[in-house]
């Protein structure tokens, strides 16, 4: 059900931006809705191009676009960080068309440093259009801030990041995030969810004020909104002796995917019948508690020796499982779900086994 992405830290001194970048070429715009979305190829690494949208419309469908046109912005956008700088992050407001025409960018909030801004306003003015909208898209424009970090750290800062204890403390606090998290939007009809958000950590480990910030939106404001809280609710470590600053930005991505890929082995009518766990596994949506137990079937899909239709039984209190396992290769999934029905089998610790600890999660813990 989630998929989180790379921690970083990041090299600046107050609440600003500055996030490791990912180079890309541009790439085809797919539909968003149609069969060509790739949803499996939207990258877990944030790169230096964020964006807000300026209204609580839903716009999780613009996923899609939004990544590839940051990727796109990305490619022409450079900057090297000034560490004696206190601030780089500039948002630059601006309104696509139909067509891929803009509106002529205006700057939302300023860096600092007076040619950072500049350079954002001659990025975005180098483009005579920007990629069209997607034709399933209802509406003929929609408007975005756009916000611009600083390239990624060299090698030899990123030398001086181990040397100063903090890939350490970054990954523990990625674990600490990814165990943590409980997503409630399960459910949704072939979406996918993903938010980056910012956050500025004092030298003694809690958090700076009014400092979670959303980097790239999911386009859904409920599931931002409660990305915003799962950071602000969680404690965190002091910050590594080593480390002389007083204060570590790091950015972290809360991604949630529920969706069946259309290149796989399931079939593509039963797509709104499941939940998405991971890229082998689906839980049937058609879920029952009863006796103490709850009872569901899930497939599970190898590349070597194909489908398995799992009939299987849950004990959240003492987090137990029980499965029986046969192969699905001779069912109709087009025409019916398998039926629920309550057997006998050998219960097993769920920890076990990473997909019946991913079972458990899906329905014990959410």
């Amino acid at each position: 059900m989630k998929n989180f992405g790379i921690l970083m830290a990041l090299l600046v001194m107050s609440c600003g931006l500055l996030i490791s970048s990912a180079s890309a070429e541009p790439v085809r715009l797919p539909q968003v809705g149609d069969n060509s979305i790739d949803y499996y190829s939207i990258p877990d690494r944030p790169g230096s191009i964020g964006w807000q949208y300026t209204d609580d419309n839903d716009y999780t469908d613009l996923l899609p676009y939004m990544l590839n046109l940051s990727k796109i912005i990305d490619y022409k956008w450079s900057y090297k960080a000034d560490k004696r700088a206190t601030s780089y992050i500039t948002i630059a407001n601006i309104t696509i068309y139909r067509d891929g025409s803009f509106s002529t960018p205006k700057i939302v909030k300023s860096s600092s440093i007076p040619d950072y801004t500049q350079k954002v306003l001659d990025t975005l003015n180098s483009f005579a259009y920007l990629p069209p909208l997607p034709s399933s898209y209802n509406r003929n424009e929609f408007s975005v801030n756009l916000i611009f970090a600083p390239d990624e750290p060299t090698k030899e800062e990123v030398q001086k990041l181990k040397e100063q204890g903090l890939i350490q403390y970054i990954n523990a606090t990625q674990n600490k995030l990814r165990n943590n998290w409980k997503p409630s939007m399960i459910g949704y009809a072939n979406k996918r969810y993903r938010t980056a958000l910012v956050f500025t950590i004092k030298k003694d480990g809690s958090l700076y004020e009014n400092c979670v910030n959303i980097f790239q939106s999911s386009g859904s404001t409920k599931f931002d909104k409660a990305s915003i809280k799962e950071i602000e609710k969680n404690s965190y470590a002091p910050l590594p002796k080593e480390y002389t600053e007083d204060l570590l930005n790091l950015i972290f991505v809360y991604d949630a995917k529920n969706i069946m890929s259309q290149d796989t082995r399931y079939p593509q009518s039963n797509i709104y019948n499941c939940f998405f766990v991971n890229n082998n596994l689906r839980i049937f949506k058609n879920i029952q508690r009863k006796d103490g137990y709850v009872w569901l079937n899930a497939y599970k899909t190898t590349p070597n020796t194909g489908s398995y239709l799992w009939r299987t039984k849950v004990d959240c209190r003492n987090q137990l499982i029980g499965i029986k396992k046969s192969y699905a290769g001779d069912f109709d999934y087009l025409s019916k779900e398998p039926v629920l029905t309550n057997f006998n089998t050998t219960m097993q610790d769920i920890n076990k086994n990473s997909d019946y600890k991913a079972i458990y999660d899906c329905v014990c813990r959410y």
